[in-house]
């Protein structure tokens, strides 16, 4: 979802306060000085196996170890707290997951609110306990920043991240502003992160210090957020112990090349990327295949490590394969991916002409932002990555394969604003579902509108996606309504449940969708995704809004959505009904779940 337009950020680009100083020369360093390669950010060569890559078939292995020990507390809690709404058998119970929008500050907090709601640890109301139950949770652009903020810090209440790091952090917000000169110590420290990276041989781009600035308002200042990797998730306390779901951050490919005609924005049949703390890929034909998140930026050959030498200007000046023991590690910081994750300088592409432009003002910023390692091109807009199935034989890839770098963007882009991807396309081998998610909660926090509230676009765009893609896909996106139906319907004000319907003619289940807008309860959350700046009160009532909105409670807000007294009471059992829908006792749920259903569920 885009944080900003067009218009604003090429005015922020083109401010003469907002030039960076380059403070590299333009070459490439096998051997980097110690000073600058002992910089956390900067990647490094590593020994690994021969096999880092897997084709797209069922769960990595790692994966459904965490997801077996996950699932098991998980039922605990959700046992529990279904127990506590009625008399609901628990001895079957389904697999949830939770997926958390695009929208900038927007979604990160109306996401943040749901959370608050449904933890146990901070929570009276009746909801509370259904975080606990979570097995997955999946964020795109700034639903990545609640996905990484909660993670990177040892999955923390919201309240303590809210009042400790946010606040803060967003009060005095300095990314795409001019405030970013005036701090003198972030300033360096980035400038310093770009130097090391670019002096180990990788290409530097706007998502670098783009990323960076992200992770500055999600973590505490002590933190080094440069020194954080997507893969040392999986050291931190409460993912050894399954204290959490497991995490999983979405962006969009590009299909660009070096020809001016090749696009820079993602299509409907544009690929799907996922990261997760142990691997990275994408389930989207032709593109399909994974790689180990820990050794992400080593470059590869048909399946397998190869060492790429690079002369002064950039250029690779020889291949050398080492069958299979050189790697890269430390490519993967978090900053970088969620930065990829919200990634909006792609739609600079059409303003800016690569055999015309370098003595542009634009251009000139764009070059200074990524230092002097490489001539301005319009690759300096993506988050790229060093392609892993690059030669690759496999049909499966067939349309990644001659590419070797992949040009990622923002999570968000062609309307699929919501993260529902990676709980519907992946299958076996056999084409049955790989990923068991039995529900999905979800929030939405688009901006469709003109006052910056959701039309439903995000799934109807993510549906005829999974239509597109055909197989177990086309099988799990439940049906949804059209705009004008969902309007008219009011379902843009209240929550709605989507695959309420039985299991399809191929015996697959469709996924059940908990869907939650955004809409004014208790704040006016119509923040534009220009808004860059949050005070301490604004990022406290967004927050709160979200809360209240996983509890459909109204407040007092003048010109407010007004939820009827009755269906906030009701609303933590029918939920309850919802959810037990898709358990193994779907046929016995409790008297009054019909009648939630009946309210709750939307059918063609």
């Amino acid at each position: 979802m885009l944080l900003t337009s067009p218009k604003v950020l090429l005015n922020l680009l083109l401010s003469s306060s907002f030039v960076l100083t380059p403070v590299l020369a333009g070459s490439h360093s096998p051997s980097p000085p110690s000073s600058v390669a002992a910089n956390p950010y900067a990647p490094e060569d590593a020994y690994c196996a021969p096999n880092i890559i897997r084709p797209a078939e069922g769960l990595n292995p790692r994966e459904a170890k965490y997801i077996a020990g996950r699932k098991q507390k998980a039922d605990v809690a959700l046992a529990a707290w279904l127990r506590k709404q009625g008399n609901f058998k628990t001895d079957a119970l389904p697999t949830l997951g939770l997926a958390t929008s695009g929208g900038g500050m927007r979604a990160m907090f109306m996401g943040a609110g749901l959370v608050k709601a449904f933890d146990d640890r901070e929570s009276t109301e009746s909801t509370a306990g259904l975080y606990q139950a979570f097995t997955y949770h999946a964020g795109l652009s700034g639903g990545s920043w609640l996905v990484s903020s909660l993670a990177g810090n040892n999955w923390p209440t919201v309240s303590s991240l809210a009042t400790s790091t946010w606040e803060p952090g967003f009060v005095n917000f300095i990314l795409l502003t001019p405030k970013l000169l005036g701090d003198g110590v972030r300033y360096a420290y980035i400038i310093a992160a770009l130097a090391a990276k670019q002096a180990t041989g990788f290409v530097t781009t706007i998502v670098d210090p783009y990323g960076l600035g992200i992770l500055t308002a999600l973590f505490p200042k002590s933190v080094d957020v440069g020194s954080i990797r997507l893969s040392g998730l999986t050291e931190l306390s409460a993912f050894k112990n399954f204290e959490a779901p497991f995490p999983i951050i979405t962006a969009r490919g590009v299909d660009y090349s070096a020809a001016p005609t090749n696009q820079c924005t993602p299509n409907a049949t544009s690929s799907d990327w996922e990261f997760s703390p142990y691997e990275y890929g994408s389930w989207t034909p032709g593109y399909a295949g994974f790689a180990n998140t820990a050794y992400m930026g080593s470059d590869m050959i048909a399946g397998r490590p190869e060492v790429v030498g690079k002369d002064a200007n950039g250029g690779s000046a020889f291949h050398r394969a080492w069958k299979g023991c050189a790697c890269t590690k430390g490519y993967d910081t978090l900053s970088y991916i969620v930065g990829t994750s919200s990634n909006v300088f792609n739609v600079l592409c059409q303003t800016i002409a690569p055999s015309n432009s370098t003595s542009s003002a634009i251009w000139n910023v764009l070059s200074a932002m990524v230092a002097t390692t490489h001539e301005p091109t319009r690759q300096d807009i993506f988050g790229l990555f060093p392609n892993p199935f690059y030669k690759s034989s496999s049909p499966a890839q067939a349309l990644v394969s001659d590419k070797r770098t992949l040009t990622l963007t923002d999570g968000g882009q062609s309307g699929r604003n919501i993260p529902i991807g990676p709980f519907v396309m992946p299958a076996t081998s056999r084409g049955r579902p790989a990923r068991p998610v039995d529900v999905l909660v979800v929030t939405d926090a688009s901006a469709d509108t003109t006052d910056f509230f959701p039309n439903n676009k995000a799934l109807t765009s993510s549906r005829a996606a999974a239509l597109s893609a055909g197989g177990v896909a086309a099988s799990r996106f439940p049906a949804v309504p059209d705009t004008p139906t969902y309007l008219a319907q009011g379902l843009n004000r209240r929550a709605s449940f989507f695959g309420c319907s039985a299991a399809n003619s191929d015996g697959i289940e469709p996924l059940f969708i908990v869907y939650l807008p955004n809409a004014p309860l208790t704040f006016n959350t119509g923040l534009s995704d220009f808004k860059l700046d949050y005070s301490a009160a604004e990022t406290a009532g967004s927050i709160e809004n979200g809360r209240a909105i996983a509890l459909q409670r109204s407040g007092d807000l003048p010109g407010g959505v007004k939820i009827p007294a009755e269906d906030t009471e009701q609303w933590p059992f029918c939920l309850a009904c919802g959810i037990a829908s898709r358990g193994g006792h779907a046929g016995d749920l409790p008297e009054g779940c019909q009648k939630c259903l009946q309210k709750y569920c939307w059918f063609e």
